[in-house]
């Protein structure tokens, strides 16, 4: 089958479903991914409402099924950044520019997903303690025997307090009194005898002890504290991971999709309705809708 090319950014589940959908259609499209395929999922302790899964499963177990499901299928993603994306009216045809290459496509899914709102404090800190300041979880995964401070006690920040719990100590900051966390998380952070809270807390400033360590001045209820960690977690929350879009594009975009040649799917989209299961119906949904698209224009034949 002959198609106009179709560009996916992002291969989280969404981008993930996307590709393998369109590739089930005979198309060969491109899947740009700038860190590993499977995304935020990675992150996940575990992941219980997804279907097929009774028992549950991590998110780690969860992202390499993807992948393998990836492999089977004969998509290998471009392990690129995406770094811009614009239209050329003239050609209609999309332009990607990545820190290697530039890439052409007919229609684009944009499933880039999300990314992690940093706290304000970190801009005035020098990079040897930013970067042991992360916003992620999974590069974490394999440590053991260490004291890891998590920021926010929302979901997401239960989340990765259970997930890292299992082999170190974890100290949750939370601003406020209460935890709006599920109470499955709450319920788990309670019971561990490695996962500690502290309530009414805000963050001053970080530096780096004598030792390596990274050393957290705190306030709460007017008094300071110290506490000293190996790593810190910022999980305060998410933002669309857009940074690839100007203003430019901005003004026409809604041209483009209402012809059917941009689609956003997954949690770029979604708000605060992150799950798995949406994001891999919405990235099923976009392949469809474009996939019929690129019929009714007669150019795919």
């Amino acid at each position: 089958m002959t198609c106009e090319k179709v560009a996916i950014i992002g291969a989280g589940p969404t981008g993930i479903a996307s590709a393998v959908q369109l590739k089930r259609y005979g198309l060969e499209p491109f899947l740009f991914e700038s860190d590993q395929a499977g995304g935020l999922v990675r992150n996940a302790w575990k992941i219980e409402n997804y279907p097929g899964f009774p028992d549950g499963i991590s998110g780690i177990e969860l992202a390499g099924i993807m992948q393998k499901q990836l492999r089977k299928a004969g998509v290998l993603p471009i392990f690129q950044r995406v770094k811009k994306l614009t239209y050329h009216h003239d050609s209609e045809q999309f332009i990607l520019q990545t820190d290697i290459n530039n890439y052409r496509a007919g229609a684009v899914i944009v499933a880039a997903g999300t990314k992690a709102i940093r706290p304000n404090f970190v801009d005035r800190l020098p990079e040897r303690i930013n970067k042991r300041i992360l916003s992620e979880v999974y590069p974490l995964l394999s440590i053991a025997e260490k004291r890891i401070i998590i920021i926010g006690a929302g979901d997401v920040g239960l989340d990765y307090t259970v997930n890292l719990a299992h082999a170190n100590d974890v100290i949750v900051i939370n601003r406020s009194e209460c935890s709006q966390a599920l109470p499955l998380l709450k319920n788990l952070a309670d019971k561990s005898g490695r996962i500690s809270i502290m309530s009414n807390t805000e963050v001053r400033d970080v530096v780096e002890t004598s030792g390596g360590r990274l050393e957290m001045s705190l306030e709460r209820e007017g008094e300071l504290y110290q506490i000293e960690a190996d790593y810190i977690v910022a999980a305060i929350g998410r933002e669309p991971a857009d940074d690839f879009i100007d203003d430019e594009f901005r003004r026409y975009e809604n041209d483009l999709i209402e012809c059917g040649r941009l689609y956003y799917a997954g949690d770029i989209s979604n708000g605060i309705y992150r799950q798995v299961g949406i994001a891999v119906g919405d990235g099923l949904m976009a392949a469809m809708r474009v996939f019929r698209k690129l019929k009714e224009r007669k150019q795919c034949i």
